[in-house]
């Protein structure tokens, strides 16, 4: 069984709300050191799919918390890409010019939703694709050979770090994940192995 398989089943066994998508993200993506070129590419991409996300959550979000966490994330992106682009015309690399297919299709997704069934789906794609970003960015800070693309990723390890620590403060992260296999467990009949975890 691939990992991206189990990781699917363990999301789907939690009742989380996680779009695969955004765990192929993780999984493959960002877990791979990815060259220099490669990393620009690949966090051009991921600051304007933050970006376009935040601003449709300025618009279909439901709490002003979560809102709030959209326009930090359009500012912070929208710098990030500004720095980014200088160093991709330094070094002569090709800026892309859309996001991938899986993130139009994240947007897609998301576009349709609203209220709190928006919030919640915004959140958890928006945490677990900065769980993989900080990862790729830690690879890249500790590992990368290019200066300027090492030095950025540094930098910018502290953002991202604290907008995964922002994300998880609005979901209730841990309680949620518990809440929601306690529910699953009542269902089943199976308050006995919550308790022997506990």
């Amino acid at each position: 069984m691939t990992q991206k398989l189990q990781l699917a089943i363990a999301v789907a066994a939690a009742g989380l709300f996680v779009p695969l998508s955004a765990a192929t993200v993780a999984d493959n993506q960002h877990g791979k050191f990815a060259t220099a070129d490669q990393f620009i590419m690949e966090t051009a991409r991921g600051n304007m799919a933050e970006i376009q996300l935040g601003q449709l959550a300025e618009q279909h979000a439901a709490s002003d918390e979560v809102k709030k966490y959209a326009r930090r994330m359009v500012d912070d992106h929208t710098k990030a890409n500004e720095e980014l682009r200088d160093i991709a015309n330094k070094k002569n690399v090709t800026w892309p010019g859309d996001l991938s297919g899986k993130q139009k299709a994240e947007y897609d997704r998301l576009s349709k939703l609203s209220g709190a069934n928006f919030d919640r789906a915004y959140i958890n794609y928006t945490a677990l694709d900065h769980k993989g970003a900080v990862a790729m960015f830690e690879k890249q800070a500790d590992q990368g050979t290019d200066d300027d693309v090492k030095e950025y990723a540094q930098r910018l390890l502290l953002v991202l770090r604290e907008h995964l620590q922002i994300a998880h403060q609005i979901s209730g992260y841990k309680g949620d994940v518990e809440r929601t296999s306690e529910r699953q467990a009542r269902r089943r009949g199976g308050m006995e192995h919550i308790a022997e975890r506990k």
